[in-house]
This record gives structure tokens, C-alpha cells and sequence, in this order.
């Protein structure tokens, strides 16, 4: 599997791929919706978003949202459509998310939460970027480092009120940190690291006491 860094300038396609999710309730084995986005030959932003069906009832984050359990009555549980769909589409394995350590324990549980089924999440094979680490490493003197707030200084007019514009924006974002700062090449607290819940432990110390409380961390 190849891994990076790679040569960017001789790669067509960014070496990975902005992730939302959108749960159902405060658990957070309750994904209803998950979008991926990416940047294709540098200048055009794509993205594909899938319903989910979660195991539950109690839609009582997402409703307010538009996602229902009526919504989703037909759709796919997580694990189908992480390795139906999303695994078979992913570039080089890595993701990138904004509070990753939310976003990737969601994924997880989602994927794992039929605990009789023996499912493990492929945590080990993915490299995850967060891009409020980075922001705050790249980025200084803002009022906070929601998505919301970062994108509007960096000049990007994705509105993020839906789980696909989520996922572009954090596709833009990286783009953008990646391109005109540099910040996934030479400084060791934003590299990638794998999304596996021993890492998430590792890195707790690196990470400001408000990771993931400024805001709405889905909405944020």
C-alpha cells in the first residue's frame, strides 16, 4: 500500500479525502449520513454523501437536520457502507477531519457496533489528518478554529450546513494548508497518525483543553 509523503506535484489527485459525519443522537455508534470529498487534478472540488441506518430509534440530533429515521429507512448499516462504497473510493487510505478524534470514534463505533458480528474497524490501514490541529499550528490570531470560521478567513465560501458541504470544506481547507503553507511536511504534531483508539490516547496531551468545544463540533 503506498503511504505518504509522495511527490505531490506528480500526483493528479490529493492524497486524501475530507470526512463528515452526521449522528443520530449523542451516541456515537449512530452515523445516519457520512460524506467523503476530495479535490480532483487540483482545482475541482467532489464529493459523495451516503444515508446510513444506525441502530436506533432516537434521531433527536439529526431531525433538526432534516435526516429521520423515515429517511434513512432504506439505506445501508455503516460497516456496509464503509466496505461497499467508501473503502473501495478511498485515495491512499487517508482521510482528513476537523476534530478527528470525534469523527473517527464515531466511525469506528459505527463500523463496530454490532459487537457479535467480530467486526474491527480498519484502523491500523488509515492515516488521518485533523485540520483543527493544523489550522491553529498554520493559521494564527483567529477568534476560534471552527470550520466555519476558518474557511471564511481563508476566503472560501462553502456553507457548511449540510454533511457533503462539511466534507468539501474540510477537503478545501487542507488543500489550502497544504498547498500554501506546507503544514503536513514539516511539523511532527500535525502529521498524519493512524486512527486507532491507542494513538487517540498518545495524543491527548497535544491537544488544547477546548479540542472539539468551540462550537458545534458536527456543525463547527
Amino acid at each position: 500500500m503506498d503511504r505518504y509523503p509522495i511527490d505531490y506535484q506528480t500526483f493528479k489527485e490529493t492524497p486524501f479525502m475530507g470526512v463528515a459525519i452526521e449522528l443520530a443522537n449523542k451516541n456515537p455508534n449512530s452515523i445516519c449520513q457520512i460524506a467523503i470529498s476530495y479535490i480532483s487534478e487540483k482545482t475541482t472540488l467532489k464529493g459523495l454523501v451516503w444515508n446510513v441506518k444506525p441502530p436506533t430509534n432516537d434521531f433527536s440530533l439529526s431531525t433538526p437536520r432534516g435526516i429521520t429515521a423515515e429517511t434513512v429507512r432504506d439505506a445501508l448499516p455503516f460497516y456496509k457502507v464503509w466496505d461497499e462504497h467508501i473503502a473501495k473510493i478511498m485515495n491512499w487510505n487517508i482521510l482528513a477531519a476537523h476534530y478527528c478524534n470525534l469523527t473517527m470514534r464515531a466511525i469506528i463505533d459505527s463500523y463496530e457496533q454490532d459487537f457479535d458480528s467480530g467486526r474491527v474497524f480498519p484502523a491500523n490501514d488509515i492515516i488521518v489528518y485533523d485540520t483543527y490541529i493544523a489550522s491553529k499550528s498554520a493559521l494564527f490570531g483567529l477568534s476560534d478554529y471552527t470550520l466555519k470560521t476558518i474557511l471564511s478567513h481563508i476566503g472560501s465560501d462553502i456553507d457548511i450546513s449540510s454533511t457533503l458541504n462539511r466534507s468539501m470544506g474540510v477537503a478545501d481547507l487542507l488543500h489550502y494548508l497544504f498547498v500554501k503553507n506546507s503544514v503536513l511536511v514539516g511539523y511532527p504534531k500535525i502529521m498524519a497518525y493512524a486512527a486507532n483508539r491507542h494513538c487517540f490516547r498518545q495524543w491527548v496531551d497535544c491537544i488544547d483543553d477546548d479540542y472539539g468545544l468551540q462550537g458545534d463540533p458536527c456543525l463547527g
